[in-house]
């Protein structure tokens, strides 16, 4: 995923879940709910961006060795469904912060490990090298956590002790 993917997946992710908890269900401590509705977010983010995204678009328009790959970002499905899934899906609210933020760092790595043999645009800018491709996704884990802890600190405050 890229910049704008992670803006729109959570947007997605926090009306889906929303939606689903104003109709009584429990989309964020249930994981299999979690897990779909992280999924539909990766989805509609894929979907928003796929008559803009240029970074694919160039990335995977330009490939002169092998087929010609579509630009649809459809990576950021199951990186949605372990990223935002996971996460919520095991988060409890009574949990420390440590504990929350290895559950951030331990879905951010099994979403970027899922994530990495459907994502032809990021092999494509680093040469096509998996090795590369690998240390790329790896320099990513830190930022992607911690993304994913502000945006469950805007969606779940902290609550307050006296």
């Amino acid at each position: 995923m890229f910049c704008l993917d992670y803006a729109l997946s959570f947007a997605a992710f926090y009306h889906l879940t929303a939606a689903a908890e104003a109709r009584g269900l429990d989309a964020r401590g249930n994981p299999v709910s979690a897990v779909l509705a992280g999924a539909a977010s990766g989805l509609a983010a894929a979907v928003a961006l796929w008559p803009v995204d240029l970074v694919r678009q160039t990335a995977l328009g330009d490939a002169t060795s092998g087929p010609r790959r579509a630009s649809f970002a459809i990576s950021s499905v199951p990186f949605g469904a372990a990223y935002l899934g996971v996460f919520f899906g095991f988060r409890r609210d009574d949990a420390p912060l440590a504990e929350v933020a290895a559950l951030a760092a331990g879905s951010t790595a099994l979403a970027l490990a899922i994530e990495f043999p459907f994502d032809h645009a990021k092999h494509a800018l680093v040469g096509g090298g998996g090795a590369s491709a690998a240390a790329l996704a790896a320099i990513r884990l830190p930022l992607s956590a911690l993304l994913l802890l502000a945006f469950d600190a805007a969606v779940n405050p902290p609550k307050r002790r006296r």
